[in-house]
């Protein structure tokens, strides 16, 4: 998919303002998808949306950096956030050093469709340490929930794609990545 081009229409940048969706895929029964090459030098930053709408068992469902064929899959991601579960009325926090993935939580099999992420990457492309911030709305196994999320990756390497995975059974969904530059 092409740029957007602003400068015909007098814009002083190259590039047209706001969002630009430059990778939409629909995946069905896969233990991991891969949404690669997708992230480059034309932005600084990106927006992936991520609907899970089929999980064939309930378990841990994750997001990893990625670089040519290889995923970030040391212990380099550090991680924040705030949860509020719905039914219980039960909310906190949490943070952990040294994972080895940006975790999405746990799926629940019995409540397809009602898993959706919003995250912003920064710099993942410049060689930079990667910052993820996001929200979530999940089933998971003890009810629905609300998380905020907060991620570091602290390696100053480049990436150009993303590999969503399941730990247990397959998830069916679909993934849109939007690039923009502030």
């Amino acid at each position: 998919m092409g740029v957007k081009s602003a400068m015909a229409r007098g814009l002083s940048s190259g590039l047209e303002p706001g969002l630009v969706l430059l990778n939409s895929t629909d995946f069905t029964a896969v233990a991991n998808q891969v949404i690669s090459p997708v992230f480059s030098s034309t932005y600084s930053n990106y927006r992936v949306t991520l609907n899970i709408t089929a999980n064939s068992a309930s378990g841990e469902t994750r997001i990893r950096l990625r670089s040519g064929a290889t995923n970030a899959a040391g212990s380099n991601y550090y991680r924040a956030g705030y949860y509020n579960y719905a039914a219980a009325g039960a909310s906190g926090s949490w943070h952990q050093n040294g994972v080895t993935s940006i975790h999405l939580g746990n799926q629940n099999s019995a409540a397809a469709g009602r898993n959706t992420y919003v995250f912003d990457f920064a710099s993942p492309f410049l060689g930079q340490e990667t910052t993820v911030t996001g929200s979530a709305g999940i089933q998971d196994t003890a009810g629905f929930i609300w998380v905020s999320y907060s991620y570091l990756h602290d390696l100053a390497n480049s990436y150009d794609g993303l590999d969503i995975s399941v730990d247990t059974g397959t998830i069916s969904g679909r993934v849109r990545v939007y690039g923009y530059n502030q």
